[in-house]
């Protein structure tokens, strides 16, 4: 069975960050790991065309010596009925058995030539796996590390905006303080 890639999902948000962002080292690093992923999805999908293509071509082998298979199996029906009328000339091989035959002989010399060649191709894909597999952990791992920026910065903004309006409401009480006593001498 051949090994298939998965396609890449696309990041969520592909527009720059505002220049002030305190996140923008790890969104470059993200960015960076995002660009080696796919360029190294893209090598693993180049070195995996020929290995389908050559184990498609020992499938075909394979397919095809069952159908010889199962021709033999007919013509040995034929020849046991034979045997047990004992009537007319002895059967020989079907048109299709024959046909089968040259079709797996054939077949499997492209078999035997594609497992040669499949040896080298699936060790180059082995590894085009490995570096994609790795690219996929530094993609995480950066995805990680600017989730965590990201969040520290919307925390930092948060206190910010936080202590602002802990001000303002401070001085609404500094201005009120003076009015809540001309209310009380009423």
């Amino acid at each position: 069975m051949p090994a298939l890639l998965l396609s890449m999902p696309q990041p969520a948000r592909t527009e720059p960050a505002s220049p002030d962002d305190p996140a923008q080292p790890e969104r470059a690093q993200l960015r960076s790991a995002i660009r080696l992923l796919a360029a190294a999805t893209g090598e693993a999908g180049t070195a995996q065309q020929p290995v389908t293509r050559l184990e498609t071509v020992v499938r075909a082998a394979a397919e095809a010596e069952a159908t010889l298979h199962r021709c033999r199996e007919a013509d040995r029906q034929r020849l046991g009925e034979w045997l047990a009328s004992g009537e007319g000339p002895r059967p020989g091989p079907s048109d299709e058995t024959q046909a089968a035959a040259e079709a797996h002989a054939i077949a499997r010399g492209d078999a035997e030539a594609a497992e040669i060649a499949l040896q080298p191709l699936t060790a180059t894909l082995m590894s085009a796996f490995e570096r994609v597999r790795a690219a996929k952990g530094r993609r995480d791992e950066a995805l990680a590390l600017a989730a965590v920026a990201i969040a520290h910065g919307e925390a930092d903004r948060l206190r910010e905006r936080l202590e602002r309006q802990r001000e303002r409401q401070g001085r609404r009480a500094e201005l009120m303080a003076p009015m809540s006593g001309l209310t009380a001498e009423r």
